[in-house]
Order: C-alpha cells, then structure tokens, then sequence
C-alpha cells in the first residue's frame, strides 16, 4: 500500500508541472495534444490508485475492528457471571462495538489518510519554496495562525459542550 501511495503522491505532484508544460507550449504555439492525452492519463491513473488506496485502508479498517470486536466478545464471554451482574450486558455489548468502531475509523479515516498524503504535502511545500519562498512562508503563517485559533476556540467549545451534557443529565 505504502508505494501506491507513493506512485500515487508523485503523480499528484505531476500533474500541475503538466499543466504547466502545456500552458507554456500553446503559449508559443506547439500542439500539445499529446501532452493533454498524458494529463488524462496521469488524471485517471491518479484517480484509480487513490481508489484501490482507500479500498485497502478500509479493508485493514474493517479486518482490525472484526479482530477487536472478536477478542473483547470473547473476553465478556470469558468473564465470570458476577462481572456481568455489575454492568448491564448491553452497556458491555455496546462499548465493544462503539470501541472497535473508533479503531476501525481511525485506522480507515483521518490517521491513515494523512500517512497517505504526507508525500503530497512534502512535495507540494518543496514546489511552493522552490516557486516562492515568501509567499510559502505567508501561507504557513496563516496556517499556523489558523490552527491556533482552532485550538483555542474548540477546547472552549469543547468545555462548553460538557457543561450542556451536565445540565441535560440534571
């Protein structure tokens, strides 16, 4: 998965070159229908990789969460009759699955996609510095400006949200 991911990355990062090369040479009056036919291959293929991609991460997602879901049923199975007079069976049942569904999203969303797509963001901030290096470093000042605000505000919505929780349960 690693170097479809990778073969996937650089051909994301090629496409714009492409791009360019095309604008150049229609700017100087060459054809260029070869190299928009390449552009849509290298489009497709993009595309198709990025499918078989996802289709992986999720299938790791789903086996892992099965693999969980299996072992922790076995467990409460396993545990003696006091354990579950403690907790109703349901509450347990359903911890499981919530439990093994975190895993499974995180593992087939956000984490692993953004494994997937460091090689594009390396790529993309080595093209930007090698275009403009002051106006990389104005948009990683925003972006670091951005995520702090994010910060900020979300542990205060998040603060605010548990009080709303507390105040529903009263």
């Amino acid at each position: 998965m690693a170097g479809a991911a990778l073969l996937g990355a650089v051909i994301t990062l090629a496409q714009p070159a492409v791009v360019g090369i095309v604008l150049d040479r229609i700017e100087r009056g060459h054809t260029v229908g070869v190299l928009l036919l390449l552009l849509g291959v290298l489009v497709v293929t993009d595309g198709l990789i990025g499918a078989g991609v996802r289709f992986l991460q999720r299938r790791m997602g789903e086996r892992a969460a099965l693999g969980l879901r299996s072992r922790l049923a076995g467990h409460l199975l396993r545990l003696p009759s006091g354990a579950l007079e403690q907790q109703p069976v349901a509450d347990l049942v359903g911890r499981v699955r919530e439990d093994a569904s975190a895993v499974r999203d995180a593992l087939s969303g956000g984490f692993a996609q953004a494994a997937v797509r460091l090689p594009v963001v390396l790529g993309a901030l080595v093209a930007m510095a090698m275009i403009d290096l002051t106006l990389l470093l104005l948009v990683l000042s925003a972006i670091v400006v951005a995520s702090s605000l994010t910060v900020v505000f979300g542990a205060r919505v998040d603060s605010l949200a548990d009080e709303q929780q507390v105040h529903l349960g009263e």
